[in-house]
């Protein structure tokens, strides 16, 4: 409802999409949790289907801050496409090495065994994505005060829970495993609240030109572009 009154939606339809999808599907599962007609290997089925929306949708989330960001500098967006795609497929290939040596519990069952190879990846991946995205951000000075920022902080934090939360669940089980993601989640929510509600920035005029020139580094990289 913030988003939608603030207008961020049109920015990021996608977070929005993302937000909405997790009360669904939470919900969904509390009630398929509960109904005594559903059996455990169903609801793993369900939990497993979830897992991989989710993860579609974070990376999807994760495309759209990059492209807000960098909007409005078309070169250096395009530079930052192809530096996204070769770090996608360094740490796709890291995660096939983790997935082939990481250790597997014997008390998990396959449908178990295949959620946390899933979620292991997917945070794998995506907390490297986003550690690209902080550390081009802060080479070139981007506000990190911006509901983009905001998004993709959160987003971190919360992957950076579930992958720990994945490595510690491969050794032994840990009852409260669950308790902590959802902890976790609810106060990435508060900080995305936060930053919804925080007001927008107005520009103001620079009078020291700064270390790095987006503008300067832009068009620099179009006149390359186009040879």
């Amino acid at each position: 409802m913030v988003m939608v009154r603030r207008k961020l939606h049109r920015e990021f339809p996608w977070f929005l999409t993302y937000t909405v999808y997790q009360i669904v599907s939470n919900t969904t599962l509390f009630v398929l949790n509960h109904l005594p007609a559903v059996s455990g290997h169903t609801y793993h089925v369900a939990i497993n289907a979830d897992d991989l929306i989710s993860i579609v949708l974070r990376f999807a989330v994760i495309y759209e801050v990059f492209w807000v960001v960098l909007r409005p500098y078309e070169a250096l967006q395009r530079i930052a496409s192809v530096l996204v795609r070769g770090a996608l497929v360094i740490l796709l290939l890291i995660d096939v090495v983790v997935a082939a040596f990481g250790p597997v519990p014997d008390y998990t069952t396959n449908l178990i065994r295949l959620s946390t190879s899933v979620n292991r990846a997917g945070s794998i991946i995506q907390c490297g994505l986003l550690l690209f995205l902080f550390l081009f951000s802060s080479y070139f000075r981007i506000n990190w005060r911006s509901f983009g920022f905001g998004v993709s902080f959160g987003l971190g934090l919360y992957m950076a829970v579930q992958l720990i939360l994945t490595a510690l669940s491969s050794l032994a089980y840990i009852s409260v495993s669950d308790y902590i993601e959802m902890a976790t989640y609810h106060i990435c929510v508060l900080l995305w609240l936060v930053y919804a509600l925080a007001p927008q920035q107005v520009a103001v005029e620079v009078k020291s030109v700064p270390r790095h020139q987006l503008e300067s580094w832009n068009i620099e990289l179009e006149r390359l572009l186009q040879r």
